[in-house]
């Protein structure tokens, strides 16, 4: 570190940066309420700070002195949960593009030491951002919690020099990220000594590794776009230093688009240098299941496993293999009767198992602690589990009008009055329901000091505000479903609880389909009415099994055809974004002036008698490949193939003369995929990579790319002689010109010279 870099860190710190002057000898700076005085001294080519006869090195007196970081250790400590009961999930590892140019997954048996390690291993010479996926309730934040803990205390004990710090993004709209860093950092930890500028400069350091928890699918089709650019700021600030855990759902680099990987890549400055992996966490096996189960006092883990086991059909059951189903099925087996009782009512096929697992919950509550206790001899329910479904779900919706998973404790007590009001329920009834509300075995303080409350997890939310949307459906307040259906995506825990409900009385679902099509065809293109209300049409062809009707103007990513049959269901000018079908069919279908932004699915897919009339389809997946076809005829051959019906335009033609995309554009796309794990790839990646082909690659594309301005190179970082290039285009740019190319190298060439 030089002066100036000291200069700038100090300026992040003190609370007057225009004040220091480091010319002068004694330095006075003011950081919050202390004013420190120090000097400086170079010794064997680094600076030292003086400050009372006492001398460090200057990176370690500001991580001691200036940012305190003991003491944020000691915070992490004291306000991170400690879970008693963790059992580590194995995991698969997509490593940096340098040490796994193939992309292959390696088997991690302790995913929670390897996002340790991983960090722990960080090269120093560029941004390391590490995914840490999974779905939901599969032990993401557990990790991150049991890890920070365990290396605060190393940091304690003076075996690292470095803190992961948990900041949660999951329960409330997304903020600007420095407000949420700072706002986490003073309210969570109790931590007032950091400002954003200086929490940029500790991760800039690698003295400080955030992990960013609940980031979900924002990196998806369809999703908002605040996160990933608040992201690519971050990478931005940290000038290819530092590194960053991400917990989400997905990493962005295994959607197959160019153009959804550029909302991240995009946003990058042209010199930085970034890389990518991603540790994904496992399911749960029979040994977690056991470990989990012992670990909590409950014997014969063996034979409960075997029995749960056979009782389901399947050893990757959910309630076998999710830790927080499996957390919440522990609780339930302290009371063996009512253990035994939702086993019986749950097999193999059933298909309401989490609806079962939450009765089962909420009644073990209505016994022995939800009774109305104003008699002593009297022990009745407080009130009834149909209630309490009622209840948690309006608790769901307010913090869905707030746009958040957490709900203040006035709040809480407000929803919970009104509903008792609602039920006309005795003054002596109101008062003990608001007394209980917040220690409901559903609802949980995720943080101790605060006042806030939330579900116990996400999913139960979601579970409950699918039920209120389907209460809202059948016979609810119409400005109420339009709030639900316009302000924020319907996860698939919401659709398949919003289902259920309706599975649970008689329905008409051809009057609910066209209810939801009177509300898409009436709501803003802006909102998020428009995918919600096809993705519920969709589900109530499938359920209903409508047929004849027509779907307009929808939005949807092509995954809702998935394990679904759809039989002379037409769609009209409906857009489809990017996804994965498998299983399912679509008989005697037809789909009118739709665009495709990718048609990708599985051998298992049958389509018969299936019509495409004056469609786009930008690019086709073909099976087992990762790279897309863009050519028109060549993606009509592959579909009239897989047994569409091609009419409207000149993909009909069956003379076999089609001009498929060219092989040299099919190796640029391979080629160009590695920049989404690397902001910089050498070109000896390039031959790891691309394998028989590497050379050609190598002595055709890279001169040309280069020529034409698509790459360019950069200066080699490394050891060895190698070419080490950057993509000169934004990936978005890439994707748009690949779809216009119709696969046609050259076209495409040209697309990009043309941009000079």
């Amino acid at each position: 570190m030089n002066k100036y870099e000291l200069q700038a860190v100090l300026s992040k710190f003190s609370d007057r940066p225009d004040d220091i002057d480091l010319s002068k000898g004694e330095i006075i700076i003011q950081v919050q309420d202390q004013l420190i005085t120090f000097k400086t001294q170079q010794r064997q080519g680094q600076i030292h700070i003086i400050e009372d006869d006492v001398s460090m090195v200057a990176e370690q007196w500001i991580t001691k002195r200036l940012a305190k970081l003991s003491l944020l250790a000691h915070r992490i400590i004291d306000y991170v949960e400690d879970i008693d009961s963790f059992v580590a999930p194995s995991g698969k590892l997509v490593a940096q593009l340098e040490d796994n140019p193939k992309d292959e997954e390696v088997d991690v048996d302790d995913a929670a030491k390897k996002v340790l390690s991983l960090l722990d291993a960080r090269s120093g010479i560029d941004t390391f951002v590490l995914y840490l996926t999974s779905d939901a309730g599969e032990g993401k934040t557990t990790i991150i919690n049991t890890q920070a803990r365990i290396q605060a205390q190393k940091y304690l004990d003076g075996k690292t020099d470095w803190l992961l710090l948990p900041i949660p993004l999951g329960g409330m709209s997304f903020l600007r990220l420095d407000h949420v860093v700072v706002g986490t950092i003073a309210n969570k930890y109790r931590f007032r000594g950091l400002y954003f500028e200086s929490f940029i400069e500790l991760v800039k350091l690698g003295v400080l590794v955030p992990a960013f928890d609940g980031f979900e699918e924002m990196f998806v089709e369809g999703a908002s776009g605040e996160a990933v650019s608040s992201l690519s700021n971050l990478i931005r600030n940290l000038g290819s230093t530092g590194g960053v855990l991400v917990a989400a759902r997905k990493a962005y680099f295994e959607i197959r688009n160019f153009e959804t990987q550029g909302r991240l890549l995009d946003g990058l400055p042209d010199d930085a240098d970034v890389s990518f992996a991603r540790l994904k966490i496992n399911r749960w096996e029979g040994r977690q299941f056991k470990a989990y189960w012992e670990s909590r006092g409950l014997e014969h883990a063996e034979d409960v496993y075997n029995n749960l086991r056979m009782n389901l059909g399947d050893e990757s059951h959910p309630l076998l293999t999710r830790a927080v189903l499996v957390k919440k099925l522990a609780e339930i087996a302290k009371d063996q009767d009512r253990f035994d009782t939702l086993i019986r009512k749950i097999d193999g096929s059933s298909v309401t198992y989490f609806a079962d697992l939450i009765d089962s919950i909420i009644e073990r509550e209505i016994e022995k602690k939800w009774v109305n206790r104003a008699e002593e001899s009297v022990r009745t329910p407080l009130i009834t589990l149909s209630q309490h479904h009622h209840l948690l779900a309006q608790i769901a919706m307010e913090m869905a009008h707030e746009s958040a998973g957490v709900i203040k404790k006035e709040s809480l007590e407000v929803v919970a009055e009104m509903y008792c009001d609602s039920e006309k329920m005795p003054t002596d009834i109101r008062r003990q329901v608001l007394a209980r509300i917040g220690d409901h075995p559903l609802i949980i303080k995720p943080e101790k000091s605060s006042n806030f409350f939330s579900f116990d997890h996400d999913e139960f939310r979601e579970f409950f505000l699918g039920e209120a949307l389907g209460w809202q459906i059948l016979d609810g307040d119409e400005v109420e479903l339009r709030f639900l259906l316009r302000n924020m995506p319907l996860t698939k825990t919401v659709v398949s609880s919003y289902r259920n409900i309706l599975k649970e009385v008689s329905v008409n679902y051809e009057e609910i389909f066209h209810k939801l099509e009177k509300i898409s065809l009436e709501e803003s293109s802006a909102t998020y009415a428009h995918e919600n209300c096809g993705r519920l049409m969709f589900r109530a062809v499938q359920d209903g099994g409508i047929s004849g009707v027509t779907m307009s103007k929808i939005t949807l990513p092509l995954n809702v055809f998935s394990d679904a049959v759809f039989n002379d269901v037409s769609f009209s000018e409906c857009y489809f974004s990017s996804g994965f079908i498998d299983e399912g069919e679509l008989v005697n279908c037809s789909f009118d002036n739709c665009r495709f932004e990718s048609i990708d699915m599985a051998e298992n897919v049958i389509i018969k008698n299936t019509i495409l009339n004056s469609c786009e389809v930008f690019s086709y997946v073909m099976d087992g490949c990762d790279t897309p076809l863009f050519s028109p005829k060549g993606i009509g051959k592959k579909l009239q193939e897989r047994g569409f019906i091609i009419k409207g335009d000149e993909r009909d033609d069956n003379n076999g003369n089609i001009s498929c995309d060219d092989d040299k554009i099919l190796l640029l796309t391979r080629g160009l995929r590695a920049f989404s794990r690397s902001t910089g790839v050498n070109d000896n990646i390039f031959l790891r990579r691309l394998g028989t082909q590497g050379h050609q690659f190598i002595d055709e594309i890279l001169p040309e790319a280069e020529k034409v301005g698509l790459l360019e190179l950069v200066e080699f970082k490394g050891r060895g002689h190698h070419k080490r290039y950057r993509l000169n285009v934004p990936m978005s740019t890439v994707q748009k010109f690949l779809k216009s190319s119709e696969g046609s190298y050259e076209t495409f060439l040209e697309s990009i010279r043309n941009l000079k």
